[in-house]
């Protein structure tokens, strides 16, 4: 009778739970309600801004070959080959993509009163204006050095909303974890625990590492959740925008520590650099099968544009692909700078449709600001036959955020084609 009357109340709670949602008798379009999605319109023109921090722009050449596919798959894209990085680090690249060749690392530093995510947040308040007075609605997920929060933004997306657990069986994921808060709630709960019970009640420690184990690989933690993040684009966008839309997506996963996160929701740590990045262009491609799915891929333009190339300092193994670049004089520039320095850079327009393109024209990834805003377009008109580009060795620093000046070290002038060492010229 106590199994049968606590089984009653379990039954009457949960049909009490699902009524009280408004879709027990009839099932409404509940993304449409969530107040953090990617929003498209099927009517008017979008643009969907892609900044994967760190992947290296030749390697496009090796995905298109290991995945063939992609060649049709990513239809009306352009990749521009031949692309140089005003920086080798994030924060100095970041204002340039966002503000152009006016905010580049050697004029922002002439501001000696603003620090530098002040600047940065300031150059990103003033881009988001410019797709404002478009009239369209703006959607973005953090950015680093921004107080992106605090900016006009309609649309705000976090790393993960807890709205977007409904959709952990589509995306194999078993559990939504945040690790830190899990263990301090568990261990205050169990703190006046005699001493000498608690390796009992602790099972040794290892309810520390509990959900490091293969049945429990494929929960949601902090460092999955930016990965889950990228694989959920397609369930948390929609194509009922009667506005036109201006989404932007920052993603830390092409970044080094290198993981990946399989169909099966199952984390891979300490990849490859390689690895990582033809993971977030097959993932990423996803997305553009929804928008095209939706009606709404003809009418969008995508640029992807990284920050930079990789640092391979920070990778222990030896470089896992041929490199492009010839006639290397060492004294000049190094092949690691010389990677550090080539982002990717892929362009769909508007109504461009084929297989990709490969385009050598000499193009840098603060060309992105006039791509989107400008009449004269540097992908659609013909450029000089000679074009010299600047390019910055930087680093960072812990406290760059209250810093007012970058931290340079080297700059280089680049001469039309980034993979021949005889067209870098070290300034300083």
């Amino acid at each position: 009778m106590g199994l049968l009357l606590l089984n009653g109340v379990l039954v009457f709670q949960s049909l009490e739970k699902s009524i009280s949602t408004g879709r027990f008798f009839h099932k409404k379009d509940f993304l449409s309600e969530m107040e953090h999605i990617m929003n498209f319109s099927k009517t008017e023109k979008n643009v969907v801004l892609i900044i994967p921090d760190m992947l290296q722009g030749w390697f496009m050449n090796n995905i298109l070959k290991d995945k063939p596919n992609l060649i049709n798959d990513l239809s009306g894209f352009t990749w521009y080959s031949n692309t140089l990085s005003i920086s080798r680090s994030t924060n100095t690249t970041m204002p340039a993509i966002f503000g152009g060749y006016d905010f580049t690392p050697d004029k922002l530093d002439m501001d000696k009163e603003h620090t530098i995510k002040e600047k940065m947040t300031s150059i990103v308040n003033t881009f988001v204006n410019k797709a404002k007075s478009t009239g369209a609605t703006v959607t973005s997920n953090k950015l680093p050095y921004t107080s992106i929060e605090e900016t006009d933004l309609d649309v705000f997306i976090p790393y993960w909303s807890k709205k977007w657990d409904v959709f952990n069986n589509k995306l194999n994921i078993g559990k939504n974890v945040d690790d830190g808060y899990t263990i301090l709630i568990e261990n205050a709960l169990l703190y006046s625990i005699p001493l000498i019970m608690k390796p009992e009640v602790y099972n040794k420690g290892t309810w520390f590492d509990k959900y490091k184990g293969k049945s429990k690989i494929n929960v949601n933690t902090w460092i999955a959740k930016r990965y889950n993040f990228i694989r959920a684009l397609p369930l948390i966008s929609t194509a009922n925008s009667k506005k036109p839309t201006f989404n932007i997506v920052y993603s830390f996963t092409t970044h080094y520590p290198w993981n990946t996160i399989d169909d099966n929701g199952v984390l891979h740590e300490d990849t490859s650099p390689y690895s990582t990045n033809e993971w977030f262009i097959v993932t990423i491609n996803k997305w553009f099968d929804w928008m095209k799915e939706n009606d709404v891929y003809d009418n969008t333009q995508i640029i992807i544009v990284s920050d930079h190339g990789i640092p391979y300092e920070r990778f222990e193994e030896k470089i896992d692909f041929e490199i492009p670049f010839k006639n290397i004089n060492k004294e000049v520039v190094s092949v690691g700078y010389m990677l550090g320095l080539n982002p990717l850079l892929l362009v769909k327009d508007f109504y461009q449709k084929g297989s990709i393109k490969i385009d050598s024209r000499f193009m840098s990834n603060i060309d992105v600001n006039s791509i989107i805003f400008d009449k004269s377009n540097p992908t659609n008109r013909e450029m000089p036959k000679t074009r010299v580009l600047e390019g910055y060795v930087s680093w960072w620093a812990k406290d760059l955020d209250n810093k007012t000046q970058f931290s340079l070290s080297h700059s280089y002038l680049v001469k039309d084609n980034i993979f021949d060492g005889n067209n870098w010229k070290l300034v300083k």
